[in-house]
């Protein structure tokens, strides 16, 4: 199983006049300051398996599930209508597992797909190797929706990295760094998908 990003968010949760604010600098440095917000918004990501801004994601698959549920690894779902199931057939043609086979159940953290109690999952010879591929959208409607948590955490991360531009020697202020992000995002981590 592997997830791709196919569209990245256009925009941030945490604007750079914002993280500027916060880290106190200048606008000359409003290019550092930004891919350090970026950086962090993916470290709050993959740290919490939440996704911030609206991303589209491919997940591929060399067969079906064994049972009636696929999960799909990122959080929020942003529209059950945003789901999109291809398989690729032995003979190299692709079908689209239409949509009334299963039910989108975008409240679960993560979201899944359920077969509905009549369907099967398809039971033509899937193409050797990457074969089932699954599209969604996830993130949060805009920056208001993203939890304050989440954002507090990147302008704390962004924040440390501007002054600290070197290694850091693990210590205090290392440690002091990962508890405190760590405490802001413990809440909001999304379970692991088997």
């Amino acid at each position: 199983m592997s997830v791709v990003v196919v569209t990245r968010p256009v925009a941030e949760p945490v604007t750079v006049e914002s993280l500027r604010s916060h880290v106190r600098g200048s606008t000359e440095d409003n290019s550092l300051i930004s891919s350090y917000g970026i950086a962090a918004r993916e470290a709050v990501e993959n740290e919490t398996g939440r996704t911030l801004g609206a991303t589209t994601y491919r997940l591929t698959r060399d067969k079906w599930p064994s049972g009636r549920e696929l999960t799909l690894p990122r959080s929020p779902l942003r529209s059950s209508t945003s789901v999109a199931v291809t398989y690729r057939l032995s003979t190299g043609s692709t079908s689209t597992l239409s949509s009334t086979a299963y039910v989108v159940d975008g409240d679960a953290e993560p979201p899944r797909l359920i077969l509905k109690a009549n369907q099967t999952w398809p039971e033509n010879e899937l193409l050797a190797g990457p074969s089932v591929r699954v599209q969604w959208d996830a993130g949060y409607a805009g920056s208001s929706t993203v939890p304050e948590r989440a954002k507090q955490a990147i302008r704390f991360l962004a924040g440390h990295w501007y002054e600290n531009r070197e290694t850091v020697v693990t210590g205090t202020i290392s440690s002091e760094v990962q508890r405190t992000v760590r405490d802001l995002l413990w809440s909001l981590k999304v379970p692991s998908v088997p």
